[in-house]
């Protein structure tokens, strides 16, 4: 991967998850047995055995599958194209770029950081400037999981539509989303955007994650209705039948992405290995970031 000036790179310092994330079975299954209604019973033993686990190594062969994807149509086309990370360090996105340094590389993006809107708008938006007067019109996004669709969509695509559109550029940009797992939320929303804002979004993806109101059938989502929309008497919050049930090795999504009383139930949780402050990883993307600040960031 092309760097930017004064960014180290740090693909060999890229941490993994220490250990799989299993679910406990015997946990699992006091849960369901628990529940004295039959009808109810039923409903917590499907979500149950529709929970996904998914591995990091199959994690890691579908984000590089969808990725070489991407690269390969990329230098077919012989496109230059920008990649832009979270607003923030030590998140998903700039993870799941280094572990695809191999990939990329193949190809390598005429500028590659993180993208903090508000920072870019007060320098002016040259970055953006830069690429459009080059002909760069076309940006890759990359994560592990795409849910509702919002943070892709307000952090990464309408700032830069919102440029294009202010500057009044004919030519509209591309967007290429590269993200293994995704829900069919996410996947209409990216669809709805595309032709509300008259713009191109290639989605890139190897797996649907069915969400709650997906797995559940009629029936018995008025069953969780009756039951106060809640999967567990204990729960404190309604059951959000937008969550989906698919979790990470290296990442147990939050309860508007991954069920949060099932998560709750189960004790599922592990720590996020690009956020560890014990590893070298963290230390050196806090100093990039840092960097990245200094040129953009205008008190």
């Amino acid at each position: 991967m092309e760097k930017l000036p004064g960014q180290e790179q740090i693909s060999d310092l890229v941490p993994v998850p220490k250990e799989s994330l299993e679910i406990d079975q015997e946990k699992a299954l006091r849960w369901v047995e628990a529940e004295t209604n039959p009808d109810y019973q039923a409903i917590k033993r499907k979500i149950v055995e529709n929970i996904q686990h998914v591995s990091f190594q199959e994690f890691k062969e579908n984000s590089e599958k969808v990725i070489q994807e991407v690269i390969d149509e990329l230098a077919k086309d012989n496109e230059k194209y920008a990649l832009f990370f979270d607003y923030k360090p030590h998140s998903s996105k700039r993870w799941v770029a280094e572990l695809n340094t191999d990939v990329i590389k193949q190809y390598p993006p005429v500028d590659a950081g993180y993208f903090t809107p508000t920072w870019e708008r007060m320098s002016g938006n040259k970055r953006l400037r830069d690429l459009t007067e080059s002909k760069s019109n076309t940006f890759l996004i990359i994560d592990d999981g795409a849910y509702s669709g919002e943070q892709v969509f307000q952090r990464q695509i309408k700032p830069v539509l919102d440029f294009y559109e202010k500057e009044g550029i004919e030519q509209m940009p591309k967007f290429i989303v590269a993200i293994p797992y995704v829900t069919n939320r996410f996947l209409k929303l990216m669809k709805d955007v595309e032709t509300d804002r008259k713009c191109k979004i290639d989605v890139k993806y190897s797996v649907i994650m069915p969400s709650l109101k997906e797995i559940l059938d009629q029936k018995e989502i008025e069953s969780i209705h009756k039951h106060g929309d809640k999967l567990d008497a204990t729960s404190s919050e309604a059951t959000y039948l937008g969550a989906t049930l698919t979790y990470f090795d290296h990442r147990v999504a939050d309860g508007h992405s991954f069920s949060e009383e099932v998560k709750g139930v189960l004790e599922l949780d592990t720590p996020k290995p690009y956020a560890d402050e014990t590893r070298p990883y963290f230390e050196k993307e806090t100093n990039e970031f840092e960097t990245y600040k200094q040129t953009v960031y205008k008190p």
